[in-house]
């Protein structure tokens, strides 16, 4: 080989060798740009209300194949639980008029057997056949109603309500009297966010916020470090600027929160919230025996949280702490108005 020939060759390899050298810096660099995870945002409407998402995703993953695995998952809990689609399995149900077996899907055997757990946890006060009170009130967007039914209406359909005549077996559901009719949105919601925090999990995303209509579970903590905050606002229905009345910071949680204060209907100048009694007759608002406005409850699934807010609503104080002190993992916050108008907290020992 000649001199210049191995000058040359020299050369070559010194420029591959500092190649080499720059490859191997930057592989590992590129690689943890790719890993690293990135804050997305994704939102839209489901069951009569809307969802948003937060989530710390690795740059690699897909936010909109992400999005549309969620959008499919909404629509089939839509099709199984909305009463307002005609064809969907609840509105075919309640159309049923018979007390034969129904055929459901596995989503709404799931609902259907953990609202007969939470009835009976909570003596009744949840109670998923509360439909045929629902229409009677109008509080289903196809109904209106002018004034107050009256109390020999209110009693017929009180005779309809009691969950404990919807009886479960194999994937089928079935109700003792035919002109029974459920309504599942005061833990539908709940299995909701549960069922998308699903699939976050299953792509391996450790870190979220999932919401829907007020229901939320989170995981992990921000990017920060930081605990995820959920804010608990304020019941005061002159509060046109829906402040926070307390703000909860958690992790690995679900907390759902329901209230009077902002879903009712006006008839005569009189305000009746939607959250319906099955026990009772009246859902006056202006009724000062009912102190209980807002109610928040913590749980490990967004489903139990969910309907033990709903209960909790229409139950003694001291008999939801009682509950919730039989529970696991479960804790309350319970938000009523004095006498004198003002608001106090009251919560379980651990919240």
């Amino acid at each position: 080989m000649s001199a210049m020939s191995v000058t040359i060759y020299i050369k070559i390899k010194e420029i591959l060798t500092q190649y080499a050298k720059l490859v191997l810096f930057f592989i590992p660099v590129i690689a943890y740009w790719y890993m690293q995870d990135i804050p997305v945002y994704i939102n839209g409407k489901t069951m009569g209300t809307t969802y948003s998402i937060k989530a710390y995703i690795p740059r690699y993953k897909s936010k909109d194949d992400i999005s549309l695995k969620i959008e499919a998952r909404l629509k089939a809990l839509d099709n199984s639980m909305s009463t307002y689609i005609k064809t969907s399995e609840i509105s075919l149900f309640n159309a049923f008029n018979s007390t034969k077996e129904f055929k459901i899907s596995n989503d709404f055997f799931k609902v259907l057997k953990e609202g007969t757990k939470i009835h009976k946890i909570t003596n009744g006060f949840w109670d998923g056949s509360i439909y045929p009170l629902i229409l009677l009130w109008g509080f289903n967007k196809d109904t209106n109603i002018k004034k107050e039914p009256s109390n020999e209406e209110i009693n017929q359909a009180l005779t309809l309500v009691d969950f404990s005549k919807i009886k479960l077996k194999n994937n089928t559901v079935s109700k003792s009297n035919p002109k029974m009719k459920i309504d599942l949105s005061s833990i539908a919601k709940g299995y909701g966010v549960d069922e998308l925090a699903k699939i976050l999990n299953k792509e391996n995303i450790s870190s979220y916020f999932v919401e829907i209509g007020g229901e939320v579970y989170v995981k992990g903590v921000k990017q920060n470090k930081e605990l995820w905050k959920v804010g608990i606002h304020s019941p005061n229905i002159a509060d046109i600027k829906n402040k926070i009345f307390s703000l909860v910071e958690l992790k690995d949680k679900a907390i759902a929160t329901s209230g009077n204060y902002r879903n009712y209907i006006k008839i005569k100048n009189k305000k009746y919230g939607h959250i319906f009694n099955p026990k009772s007759k009246t859902l006056n608002l202006e009724d000062k025996s009912k102190s209980i406005v807002s109610v928040s409850v913590l749980a490990n699934n967004t489903m139990l949280a969910d309907g033990l807010a709903t209960a909790f609503m229409l139950m003694d104080i001291n008999e939801s702490l009682k509950i919730v002190r039989n529970l696991k993992d479960v804790e309350v916050y319970i938000i009523k108005r004095n006498n004198n108008s003002s608001f106090e907290a009251i919560k379980s020992e651990n919240f």
